[in-house]
């Protein structure tokens, strides 16, 4: 049985395994809505400065120097339905790449301890769990930035306006 000084580390990284780490694609989710939620708070205080740029009294075309705001109603509408893509995209991506860091995690460390002593093993035990929770870790919170970077790089691609952040 593990000392008192090796338990919390262990229960550190199970609970992180078991509770955090299944959880992350719902926060990153929650987060990416919560942002285009702001988003869309700013474009209703925006809204009556928009509709004063319209009078450009330049009159050089139909929507004076409001054309930022066309960019950001588009931005507004497309983001929900790219968002979608993108989490779908993510969840399958972190599907694949789970499956496969899984089969094969085991396997890799045990190679990467060949020709070790035995405490060097035993030190290897416990940190194969934080090693393996670092690689998942990355891998959720990789994937899962696509959900909000599918749409601002598409968006730029039209001249949308209006990138969420989400800590990233």
């Amino acid at each position: 049985f593990p000392s008192h000084d090796t338990f919390a580390p262990l229960v550190a990284v199970g609970f992180t395994l078991s509770y955090v780490l299944p959880m992350m694609p719902f926060m990153i989710w929650i987060g990416v809505v919560l942002g285009w939620v702001i988003l869309c708070v700013e474009a209703i205080i925006a809204a009556p400065m928009w509709a004063v740029m319209h009078l450009s009294p330049h009159g050089d075309d139909m929507v004076g120097t409001g054309s930022q705001g066309y960019r950001l109603v588009l931005s507004l509408m497309l983001r929900p339905v790219l968002m979608i893509f993108g989490l779908i995209a993510a969840l399958t991506i972190i599907t694949v790449f789970g499956q496969l860091i899984n089969e094969i995690f085991t396997s890799v460390f045990n190679m990467s301890q060949v020709g070790s002593n035995w405490f060097i093993k035993a030190i290897g035990w416990l940190a194969s769990g934080f090693i393996y929770a670092g690689l998942m870790w990355t891998l959720i919170t990789k994937t899962m930035s696509i959900v909000h970077v599918i749409p601002d790089q598409l968006l730029q691609w039209f001249g949308g306006g209006g990138s969420i952040v989400t800590g990233k």
